[in-house]
């Protein structure tokens, strides 16, 4: 008798309450995926930059440990030694190409599909334009 005074109360969600949480859900999903994607863009159009910067940095390290020597102008940089010393790997889905000028690094060319584009990077003050 005391039951059925005092009715059981249901405890849970409605149908309604969960297909508008997931509504929310994907709207917010929806909001976020062309935010992640020209995030995506962002970061292969700065990797040319981040790439000379390492190789910078990799002239400054192979200087120090050889007297203040940098590669030969008119030979290839020795990658190897790059990723060796700035436990750093150059692989990329991407086609790049090194120029040595001079006694240090200075050109680098990104070839995507056929387009190719140089950065050009200022050894004296690490300054690199796209040219």
């Amino acid at each position: 008798m005391i039951r059925w005074m005092y009715p059981m109360k249901l405890k849970g969600f409605t149908l309604v309450e969960v297909l508008v949480v997931l509504a929310i859900l994907a709207v917010m999903a929806g909001a976020a995926v062309p935010i992640y994607t020209g995030q995506i863009e962002r970061s292969y159009q700065n990797e040319p930059y981040t790439y000379l910067n390492i190789l910078y940095t990799a002239q400054k390290i192979y200087a120090l440990n050889n007297g203040g020597a940098f590669w030969d102008g008119g030979s290839n940089p020795p990658v190897a030694t790059i990723n060796t010393n700035l436990n750093t790997d150059l692989a990329s889905p991407v086609y790049y190409t090194i120029t040595s000028v001079g006694t240090a690094i200075s050109e680098m060319s990104r070839t995507v599909g056929s387009t190719t584009t140089t950065f050009t990077m200022t050894y004296a003050t690490g300054q690199i334009t796209q040219t």
